[in-house]
Formats: structure tokens, C-alpha cells, sequence
């Protein structure tokens, strides 16, 4: 769906896409719940920089390897691109340095060594110094010489920067101070959920509030209004053949529930399950539907298990009483503590999209989860004296296997796994692996990917 999204706006009405509202800081970060679509932000922000022809390098965070290495790789495979179109041995021959040492082992061994010679002995061998390793913000350096050589401006993503180790939070921070005290003509563009974002803000000199809005352009990447979804949905099935009927595009709508990810497996999946002579009507959508959380119940399971019992509390009580829910009120009382607590959890849980606020009420961020959790769990917890959080871990322990299907006789559904809120804390459970998997193209789709964790 290469125009899945045709201008996403924030709260106050402009546009999120840096095509059409210029960066107010040099280092943007589109933020957001799992499967928001901060990956196609990032994404059309690369595609646009590319069109303008300017130099793009895209890399990912991970926990086994830092940043810099990562990019040092990225520079590495398109280093004789970027050689047949420089002018200048000086700025190659500095980029080629610095990532053959970020690359390189002498680092790793310097350090080993370091650490082995002891404090006497290094203070003996006072010439001896171990030589720093590169920073991010060296290698970026680099690639702006060499852009200005091209003239050119130089884009930076970093596509997710959730797995990001400490170390890493504390380069892009300094990557952010370095280009906002005229580090060149740079940019950088980050997605992040809400709780990386915090992280980043809380490292660095742009722990200083004054300093934030002078590093950071933070656009929020929020569930998508249903017209929006609905037309994205149509021109999809369209693309891949299929005619689609009005009231099945509504069901499919409703199922994705604001998630460009979601609503990208269900365009997949219907296009290949459309009938040849009627299309995609209501029958076929609510099939698709079927087989969707049918594929992804094994991730439902797998994400309830790893909530933490008083977020299973929470998360039956926004099925039950979505009202009292939001409002912070427990089933039982408890005093003010437990209540912070209890906002601090559902903060959590909101920001990692298993759970969706509108207004004072709480809901769950993904219908299929819902209809799993309402099949599966609610009933077995439901005839029990015990407390809720020990009926529900009970009811995943040992699963009714009977309860597969809902009064309404639409088979229990579909699973998003991912880590899942110890006691006092939530994580993305249910959502992170749902929106990975949204990741991979569905059959049939020729989009990159309209959401992403």
C-alpha cells in the first residue's frame, strides 16, 4: 500500500510526514503504541529524502550490537557508491578509517589489555593509552563531509529504538546535542514507543526541559480515524484485484480498530480469500477475520501469560467495566499507593497498546485479544470465590480448552506475544509481536509496512 496512508495529523491538526511539515528540531522521533505506524513514518521520511536526492542510511537497534557498529556496516556496503560519487580522497579516506575501526577487533583487544595491565602497571607505562573506540557521532561526522562533498544533506534513521541498550540511548543523545549545536547539515528521524522515548530524554544534556524542543520534533503516531482506514482498505483490494463491499469493509475496519498493521494482515488476507465473482463481502470478512485470530492465538496466550497479576486485574476490569477502569478505581479498595501504583500500571499498559484510553474510559487496544481474553479467560475466572488475578492465572495455567468460541459463535482468536508487565509494570505482551508480524508483507501486498512496534 504504498499510499496507505494518505496525511496522518496529529491532535492539533498538522501533519505528522516530514514531506509536508518540515522538522522543527534536527532530530525527529515519531512515537507510538505497537503497530501505530511509526516504522512507514520513519519509512516515507527515507523515501522522501531519497527522492530529494540526498544521502540516506537506515539502521535498526538491537541489544547485541552498538549503534555505531551497525551503522559502520551500513556505511560498509555502499562505501564504493559512495566513493564513485565523492569528490574528495580526504573525506572517503576519513569515513574509511573510522569504520574500519569500528569494525575492526584492535579496539576489543586495546580494552582486554587495558583492563589486564592493572592500575600500577598502567600508571607505570604513563605513554600507554588505550585509543577510544568511534562514536556514533563520530561516523556521523564523517558521512556529513561527505554529503557536503556531494552537496548533499545527510538523513540518519534509526527505524526502532526500543531494543536499545543504555549505551546506545546515551549516543543517540549525544548524536541529538551534536546536531543541535551546528553538527552540519544532518538529520536524524528515530521510532520509538512512548516508554524508549522517556528513556532517551531522560539521557543526556537534554534531560534539561529548556533543551528539548531545541533536539527533539516528537510527533505522535496515533490510531487512525476509521474514514481514513476505510479508504486506505479499499484502494489496497483494489490494488491486489479484489472488489470489496461496503459492509465488509466496515467489519474489517472495526477489526483493526485504528492499527494500519493490523488492517494490512486483513487487506492481505481477504484479498487472497475474495470471491471470484462477488469480492470481499461480509462473509469473507468476517472469514478473514477468523483466520487472522486464528493465526495469532498462540501470541494471545502467549502474551496473557506474561502479564503480571494485577495487569490481568486491570485488563478483565476494562472487559467488564471499562468505566471503572479508566477512572483508577480496583474492584477492591485499596489505599492511595496501591492507586498511584495502579495509574503507574495502566500508564503502561495504555503506552504499550495493550489497552486504549478515550476520555475516562479504558478499552483493549486490539478486538482479537479481547475476544480471546472474553472466550478463554473471563469464564474460567468468572464462577471462582478466589481473587480475580488468581482465578485468571489459574485459567491460563490450565486452559478450558472447551471455550473456543463466543455467544455471538465467532471462533476465540488471534495472539499477539511480547514481553508482558512484571508485578508493578507493564510491557507491550499482547501488541510487539502482533505488530512484528504485521511487519512481514501479507500475501499479495506490495507495501513496506504501515505499522510497526
Amino acid at each position: 500500500m504504498d499510499d496507505y496512508i494518505i496525511n496522518r495529523t496529529d491532535g492539533s491538526g498538522r501533519s505528522i510526514y516530514l514531506q509536508n511539515r518540515p522538522a522543527s528540531a534536527p532530530t525527529v522521533i515519531f512515537t507510538g503504541p505497537p503497530g501505530m505506524g511509526k516504522t512507514y513514518a520513519v519509512g516515507k521520511a527515507v523515501d522522501a529524502a531519497r527522492d530529494n536526492g540526498d544521502l540516506v542510511l537506515t539502521i535498526d537497534a538491537g541489544s547485541r550490537e552498538p549503534l555505531e557498529k551497525r551503522l559502520a556496516r551500513a556505511v560498509n556496503d555502499q562505501f564504493d557508491d559512495l566513493a564513485a560519487t565523492t569528490n574528495g580522497d580526504r573525506v572517503l579516506r576519513d569515513l574509511g578509517r573510522v569504520v574500519d575501526n569500528v569494525l575492526g577487533d584492535r579496539f576489543k583487544w586495546a580494552e582486554k589489555a587495558a583492563a589486564a595491565l592493572g592500575p600500577l602497571l598502567r600508571k607505570a607505562i604513563s605513554w600507554w593509552e588505550a585509543p577510544a573506540r568511534p562514536t556514533l557521532t563520530d561516523l556521523t561526522e564523517r558521512l556529513t563531509a561527505v554529503a557536503e562533498k556531494q552537496n548533499k544533506k545527510l538523513l540518519l534513521a534509526i527505524d526502532n529504538l526500543d531494543p536499545a541498550k543504555q549505551s546506545d540511548l546515551k549516543a543517540v543523545a549525544e548524536l541529538a546535542d551534536h546536531l543541535a549545536t551546528g553538527g552540519g547539515p544532518g538529520q536524524l528521524v528515530v521510532g520509538a514507543s512512548a516508554p524508549a522515548v522517556d528513556a532517551l530524554l531522560s539521557t543526556g544534556s537534554a534531560v534539561d526541559p529548556t533543551k528539548i524542543a531545541d533536539r527533539y520534533d516528537i510527533r505522535e503516531c496515533s490510531p487512525i480515524p476509521e474514514a481514513e482506514l476505510k479508504a486506505a482498505l479499499v484502494a489496497d483490494l483494489h490494488r491486489q484485484g479484489a472488489a470489496v463491499q461496503a459492509d465488509a469493509v466496515t467489519r474489517l475496519v472495526h477489526e483493526a480498530n485504528g492499527d494500519p498493521g493490523h488492517l494490512r494482515s486483513l487487506a492481505g488476507r481477504a484479498a487472497t480469500l475474495a470471491d471470484p465473482a462477488r469480492g470481499v463481502n461480509r462473509a469473507v470478512a468476517e472469514e478473514t477475520i477468523r483466520a487472522v485470530r486464528d493465526a495469532d492465538q498462540w501470541a494471545y496466550r502467549a502474551g496473557w501469560s506474561r502479564l503480571s497479576d494485577d495487569a490481568r486485574v486491570i485488563v478483565l476490569s476494562a472487559i467488564d467495566q471499562p468505566r471503572e477502569a479508566a477512572s483508577g478505581q480496583p474492584p477492591i479498595p485499596s489505599g492511595p499507593q496501591e492507586l498511584v501504583e495502579r495509574g503507574r500500571l495502566i500508564a503502561s499498559l495504555v503506552d504499550s497498546g495493550i489497552l486504549r484510553r478515550t476520555g475516562d474510559k479504558l478499552t483493549i487496544g486490539d478486538p482479537g485479544f479481547q475476544h480471546w481474553v472474553t472466550a478463554t479467560i473471563a469464564p474460567a475466572a468468572a464462577p471462582s470465590p478466589a481473587p480475580a488475578a488468581e482465578r485468571a492465572t489459574r485459567s491460563t495455567e490450565r486452559p478450558n480448552r472447551s471455550q473456543t468460541t463466543t455467544p455471538a459463535g465467532r471462533p476465540g482468536g488471534t495472539a499477539r506475544p511480547g514481553r508482558a508487565p512484571k508485578p508493578g509494570r507493564a510491557a507491550s505482551a499482547v501488541p510487539e509481536a502482533a505488530a512484528a508480524r504485521r511487519r512481514t508483507p501479507a500475501a499479495g501486498s506490495r507495501t513496506r509496512g504501515a505499522g510497526r512496534g
